[in-house]
């Protein structure tokens, strides 16, 4: 069988500027469409959208970061796990809804039996890291034999002609990953899980998750990409040394390996397939119904009305304290 241009499956980059923790990888696009509007209204909550595989061992930092945001604001969860770490501080209005990936439907894209997709170690938005990791890449290239072909999905902040050439000098093929800016990149990476039977990867990560929940062969490779938490110190989101440092243990290969010993194989073709743990990993069985949605994005026009005269209050306000401060 011929398979037709990936680029051509996967289809075009929407990019845009998000506004809102809802709008990241088009998101908010896809939940409008769900509910009926033309396009997002403003959401007031936050939608939490990585995978914690570290349940037993989660904090609400994990979750919503280290700067505590108000305690009464509506947060999305993937997990019953994440929903008990936010009640233990205080967070009173969890709702669990699953992970945003759990909301793509099926693209049927006919998979290609013989080919492989990489995901490589990414940075995020607010921190940026050293993803070249020239043993795996050497390792992709070993295999490459085995496969028709191997693509190796970049995260669209990481993408430099430095990285590019250490891709496409082993002979692999690189693939536009995702982008929190682009307003199909949810369905693009869905399309493509859809496509390739095997997944390999150098770091744990949400990939892992939406992966199995496709049905695809995934293994993980040893050694992992180390995590650098000193990329952490300093950043505009006010990580500590202790967090950086929880941070480098959960991604670490001591404890990857102890708590999914069957994702790691030197062969990819023999990767782990278990489609019922994927979407337990993605929270599919949490998924609301479209009422449901409205309500926790606060979408309905009293609620969008009431969030928007609270936020022109809390300005308000905030101006009055500043020119308070200025004036003493």
């Amino acid at each position: 069988m011929r398979y037709v241009n990936v680029d051509l499956i996967l289809g075009n980059e929407f990019t845009f500027k998000p506004i809102s923790n809802l709008d990241r990888y088009g998101f908010s696009y896809i939940l409008a469409h769900k509910v009926g509007l033309k396009k997002p209204r403003r959401p007031f909550c936050v939608w939490v959208h990585g995978w914690s595989w570290w349940d037993e061992i989660l904090e609400s930092e994990d979750i919503v970061g280290p700067r505590a945001i108000p305690r009464g604001t509506s947060i999305i969860v993937a997990s019953a796990s994440q929903k008990i770490a936010l009640d233990r501080s205080g967070y009173n209005k969890t709702t669990i809804g699953g992970l945003p990936f759990a909301y793509i439907d099926p693209q049927n894209i006919d998979r290609n039996q013989h080919a492989m997709l990489a995901f490589i170690a990414h940075s995020a938005e607010a921190e940026k890291f050293d993803v070249i990791d020239r043993v795996y890449l050497d390792y992709l290239e070993s295999v490459k034999n085995n496969f028709d072909s191997i693509y190796v999905s970049v995260f669209a902040l990481d993408h430099s002609d430095n990285l590019s050439k250490e891709i496409c000098r082993r002979g692999l093929k690189l693939l536009r990953g995702a982008n929190p800016a682009d307003k199909m990149s949810l369905i693009r990476t869905r399309r493509m899980l859809e496509y390739f039977k095997y997944v390999s990867t150098n770091t744990m990560g949400s990939h892992v998750a939406y992966a199995l929940s496709v049905a695809c062969c995934v293994s993980v490779f040893s050694p992992l990409h180390k995590y650098d938490s000193s990329a952490l110190l300093g950043t505009v989101h006010g990580f500590d040394k202790r967090y950086a440092e929880r941070m480098e243990y959960i991604y670490s290969e001591i404890y990857a390996k102890n708590k999914f010993p069957s994702l790691f194989n030197d062969n990819p073709l023999l990767g782990y397939s278990d489609e019922a743990l994927g979407l337990t990993m993605i929270g599919a069985a949490y998924r609301l119904n479209v009422n449901n949605i409205i309500d926790v994005l606060g979408w309905r026009m009293p609620d969008q009305l009431n969030g928007y005269m609270n936020g022109a209050i809390r300005r308000s306000f905030r101006l009055i304290n500043s020119l308070g401060t200025v004036s003493k």
